[in-house]
């Protein structure tokens, strides 16, 4: 395995998160800071929630998270129902929700090669929707793609919020902030839109152009590589599949290029 370990990155996910990812970089050789620019919380109000779960029945559960897989299983635990998995099809988004998911569930009965919805809808093209009733369990700032696609197939969608994304306090982080300051980082990596919008909150950053400079950023899906072209930034790498190891090997796979360039020239 190639060795970066004067590369410098910045890793940017949930305080729940981040260490396990972390020691994922490390492993690739990387100085790695870790930046947790999100928080997790449940919802201020499971009222919704319990009403739905309660009164009907589902033909499928997406899952897009291990959070949202977390938070679903510790809601039913809460009010004590016993959701009957036999009869519903439990759709898991990545190898880290479908292993969450058997854990919790016992079981996944769909996981699709392409973890965004377009890939989730190409998966779902061999199933009858109509008329199904699809549970989508989520965060408070989920978007309605996949559900307005599933809709068009004339299936029942239901989305509820099973957990919440709020922005850090910025004092318990102020001794990341200047370490990120005061050093010469090498790759920034953003695992959704809201680490990017909030590393930018956090760091009170006003010019992203002007602070990212030629520095390279990984994005891990199109959602997010979308989020961060808003700003004008341009250097960005996405990997195909969208994980961490494959964001790790696509950014090892950059430097060491770059690398190559140097030692030709």
């Amino acid at each position: 395995m190639l060795s970066f370990q004067n590369k410098t990155i910045v890793l940017t996910r949930s305080k729940n998160q981040i260490s396990n990812s972390g020691s994922l970089f490390k492993e690739f050789g990387f100085n790695v800071i870790e930046f947790p620019t999100i928080e997790i919380t449940e919802p201020d109000d499971w009222t919704e929630f319990d009403i739905l779960i309660k009164s009907k029945k589902f033909d499928l559960i997406v899952f897009t998270s291990a959070n949202a897989a977390n938070f679903f299983f510790d809601r039913l635990t809460a009010i004590k129902y016993e959701f009957n998995f036999n009869e519903t099809l439990i759709l898991a988004v990545g190898s880290k929700t479908t292993e969450v998911c058997k854990e919790l569930f016992s079981k996944v009965d769909i996981v699709p090669k392409d973890y965004s919805a377009k890939g989730i809808l190409e998966t779902l093209n061999q199933f009858y929707l109509i008329n199904k009733n699809i549970l989508i369990p989520q965060s408070a700032i989920a978007k309605k793609d996949l559900a307005n696609e599933l809709k068009k197939r004339q299936a029942n969608v239901f989305q509820v919020t099973v957990y919440k994304n709020v922005l850090p306090n910025r004092n318990e982080l102020k001794d990341i902030i200047e370490l990120i300051k005061t050093t010469n980082v090498d790759a920034f990596i953003f695992t959704s839109p809201s680490t990017f919008r909030n590393f930018l909150n956090l760091m009170e950053i006003r010019n992203p152009e002007e602070f990212f400079g030629v520095k390279v950023l990984a994005a891990i899906g199109d959602t997010t590589k979308n989020e961060i072209e808003k700003f004008g930034l341009k250097n960005i790498i996405k990997p195909d599949l969208s994980t961490l190891e494959n964001t790790a090997i696509k950014l090892s796979e950059y430097f060491n290029s770059i690398g190559e360039k140097i030692g030709k020239a």
